[in-house]
């Protein structure tokens, strides 16, 4: 009886995963469109053209593994912060935050370029209200 299951499982699983449907559910965005998003994020501020702009991936500041944390930095000449920002980037959504004060970072272009990484996951808007999930710090 137990095989009976595994078979209808695996078939079903294969079933959605031929459609399109849940499948999307599995994947995640990549280390380099995170960073992407990051650079999108921060070009209406124009962070992105100071000198020595540069965004960090913070390896371990996510136990949860949800996000992917950079550090964006640079060459400030003057004495004082090279530090521009914190941003976390949502690995399920790509959806972008402000990871210190809990602010969704937003703008035209980062939009389209979210429409499409999300379209290249396979998700829908529907999928994508579907898996959205505060900020880290939120």
């Amino acid at each position: 009886m137990s095989n009976m299951v595994v078979v209808a499982a695996i078939a079903i699983f294969g079933l959605q995963t031929a459609t399109g449907r849940s499948s999307a559910i599995h994947r995640t965005v990549t280390v380099g469109e995170a960073r992407s998003l990051v650079d999108k994020a921060l070009e209406t501020t124009g962070a992105t053209n100071l000198p020595g702009y540069g965004r960090e991936l913070r390896r371990n500041a996510d136990v949860s593994g949800a996000f992917f944390f950079f550090e964006a930095t640079w060459a400030n000449p003057n004495p004082g912060s090279m530090v521009i920002g914190h941003y976390a980037v949502d690995r399920r959504t790509g959806d972008v935050w402000n990871a210190v004060i809990c602010e969704e970072v937003t703008s035209p272009s980062l939009k389209r370029l979210q429409r499409a990484i999300r379209k290249r996951l396979g998700f829908t808007d529907k999928d994508h209200h579907r898996l959205r999930r505060p900020g880290p710090m939120c």
